[in-house]
């Protein structure tokens, strides 16, 4: 029995030294959408006044980051973190629930995320690079 072909466009990344598809092919980051995706992952479980004392730390954080000049151009990250924990304060409102990003049609209507798996995996691939 013969050896069978991989089709050509199929690319073996490992075989060139990373798991990742070169950074050409990879879409820019958006350092908002990262902000936006960490909040709601630190976020879930937390109930409103959790929620809002959070909102108040980032607050604080944002205006010591503001204090210092390689620390304010942060490509709207700080401004799309507090943004959202507006938003999540804002869907938890009245209703005495903890917040599940799973619920909220905000994150619904975006679409799902990179799975952490892949993101980790082209991380430790470029570290070490």
């Amino acid at each position: 029995m013969g050896e069978q072909k991989r089709p050509e466009a199929v690319v073996d990344y490992a075989q060139h030294g990373s798991a990742c598809p070169p950074a050409a092919s990879r879409p820019p980051v958006d350092p908002a959408q990262i902000s936006r995706r960490s909040v709601r992952r630190r976020a879930t479980g937390m109930t409103h006044a959790k929620a809002e004392a959070a909102l108040e730390y980032a607050q604080f954080d944002r205006r010591q980051s503001l204090r210092h000049e390689e620390s304010a151009n942060d490509g709207g990250r700080g401004e799309a973190e507090l943004a959202e924990r507006e938003g999540i304060i804002a869907l938890l409102a009245g209703t005495g629930e903890v917040y599940d990003p799973q619920a909220d049609a905000v994150v619904l209507v975006a679409g799902p995320s990179p799975g952490p798996a892949t993101l980790s995996m082209c991380l430790a691939s470029s570290a070490s690079v």
